[in-house]
């Protein structure tokens, strides 16, 4: 008896149609056979099924800027803010285009305007301010710059991104890391006279002159400085005043 030769087959699965699956379905395909000597009419088939799971598959997030660094001198000096982007995916069919961006802790339904954009979450910290807009996963950190001059060591301040699926719920969700790296030094102080000069006018006459107050003000932005500062006059000593012929300080 005569028996055809055998017919290999394969099935190539689509990765990322399957991954956009939330419920389970079959897809069926029929596979022929025909006897060419005889015509279409002389045929035979067979069934061949894709049984597919779907499942709600977890979502991403990613930050275009994951960590940024604040380096303190020993000067007055100013902080610029930092901008990115977030993006958040969702393999399932759909899920992406109902995600909402958000902070760890967050406060929401704000209605900060920085740069022309407007962010409704944020969160604060002791070193500055995250600001998310929920929408489209804008975001800015705003340093405060008085908070990061007082550093004197560096410390670390961290901040989570979040992304969920509003159809989903909370359990539906993502999250990313975003560390503000903050380097501190020890400042230099700075000192004020409220009375920086005075003068003096001789007249031929044998003229009386008036001693002269004024209060000094010393400052330190690094924290706790301040406190513990000491007046003083330089090549002056610190029992009695310095001397001069032309007066005493």
């Amino acid at each position: 008896m005569w028996r055809a030769r055998p017919a290999s087959t394969t099935f190539v699965p689509a990765d990322a149609a399957i991954n956009a699956l939330k419920t389970s379905v079959d897809q069926g395909f029929t596979f022929t056979y025909s006897d060419a000597t005889h015509g279409a009419g002389d045929s035979a088939s067979t069934a061949f099924t894709v049984h597919l799971n779907g499942v709600n598959d977890t979502p991403e997030l990613s930050a275009s800027l994951g960590a940024t660094t604040y380096t303190d001198t020993s000067a007055d000096d100013p902080f610029t803010a930092v901008t990115g982007q977030l993006t958040g995916s969702d393999r399932d069919s759909s899920d992406t285009s109902t995600g909402v961006y958000g902070i760890d802790g967050g406060t929401t339904g704000g209605h900060d305007v920085i740069g022309l954009v407007t962010y409704d979450v944020s969160k604060a910290s002791g070193y500055g301010t995250l600001y998310v807009e929920s929408s489209t996963g804008k975001y800015t950190f705003v340093p405060a710059d008085a908070a990061i001059n007082a550093l004197k060591t560096s410390v670390d301040q961290g901040f989570t991104f979040t992304y969920s699926d509003a159809t989903h719920g909370a359990g539906d969700s993502a999250s990313t890391a975003f560390t503000v790296h903050l380097n501190g030094v020890n400042d230099t102080p700075e000192l004020s006279a409220s009375l920086g000069a005075t003068t003096y006018t001789d007249t031929s006459a044998d003229d009386p002159f008036t001693a002269v107050t004024g209060q000094l003000t010393g400052s330190d932005r690094d924290s706790s400085d301040t406190s513990t500062g000491v007046y003083g006059i330089d090549g002056g000593d610190d029992w009695r005043p310095r001397r001069h012929r032309l007066g005493d300080l």
